[in-house]
């Protein structure tokens, strides 16, 4: 995992991340004030995030999966599970940096084939959901109503008094 992120670190400056999505494609850049870091609202959009920072303790929801930080430490929890991080989390003033091997190695292990890292690319990239991709491609307009036979009022009426007969 180390090599993978040295190659997408690269020697120089100029260092970003690139976030594609059903929802479109992004490059956000990367810090490396404490480490290599990526800052939570750059990248809250492109991935549905909702943060909530409190004391000493953000939380990140992605897709439901609560990822609990505790700032300045190299973990994060997610419900009973522990993902050991390279870097720690860390707030400068109101913004929020999250370690960049919590995007490229713990969130693909959470969510499985959902989010696939490809360090030599330097991209994130999440596919639909399981089920979605049916549900999206079957979803149309209703269908229309069976057509009814309605008679006008005249025909009607003639029908249920025939003329008489001589």
């Amino acid at each position: 995992m180390l090599p993978a992120l040295l190659l997408l670190l690269g020697a120089g400056g100029g260092e970003s991340l690139r976030i594609a999505t059903p929802r479109g494609e992004i490059s956000v850049p990367l810090s490396r004030e404490h480490g290599v870091a990526v800052a939570a609202p750059l990248i809250a959009n492109a991935l549905g995030l909702a943060i909530v920072v409190e004391g000493a303790r953000a939380t990140v929801v992605l897709d439901g999966a609560g990822f609990v930080f505790a700032l300045n430490s190299p973990f994060v929890r997610i419900g009973a599970k522990m993902c050991l991080l390279v870097d720690e989390p860390y707030q400068v003033r109101d913004t929020l940096f999250l370690p960049l091997v919590w995007l490229t190695d713990c969130v693909p292990r959470v969510f499985g084939d959902r989010f696939r890292w490809d360090a030599a690319a330097g991209i994130l990239t999440e596919s639909l959901p399981p089920g979605a991709a049916a549900t999206v491609a079957t979803a149309g307009p209703p269908p229309a109503p069976a057509p009814t036979d309605t008679a006008p009022d005249d025909t009607a009426r003639a029908v249920a008094d025939p003329p008489p007969v001589s």
